[in-house]
C-alpha cells in the first residue's frame, strides 16, 4: 500500500497542476475575443463557459479534500 501512495501526486502537485493549466491552457483575453466572432457566440455564453471551466477545475482539484491546518 505504501508503493501506491507514494506513486500518487501530492496535494501541492495537484494544485499546482491545476494552477498551470489555468495560466497557460486557457484562451488570453484577445483569442478569446476572436474565437467568440469565430464561433459566432456572444461574448455572456462564452464568459460563461470560461466561468463555469475554471469552477469545474477548481472543483476537481479539491475534490475529496480536506482544508489544510494553518
Amino acid at each position: 500500500m505504501t508503493e501506491d501512495r507514494a506513486r500518487l501526486p501530492s496535494d501541492a502537485q495537484l494544485y499546482y497542476d491545476v494552477l498551470k493549466r489555468i495560466a497557460r491552457d486557457y484562451m488570453t483575453p484577445e483569442q478569446w475575443a476572436r474565437s467568440c466572432h469565430k464561433d459566432g457566440l456572444q461574448p455572456e455564453e462564452m464568459l460563461a463557459m470560461s466561468y463555469e471551466n475554471i469552477q469545474a477545475e477548481a472543483e476537481r482539484a479539491i475534490k475529496g479534500k480536506r482544508r489544510p491546518q494553518s
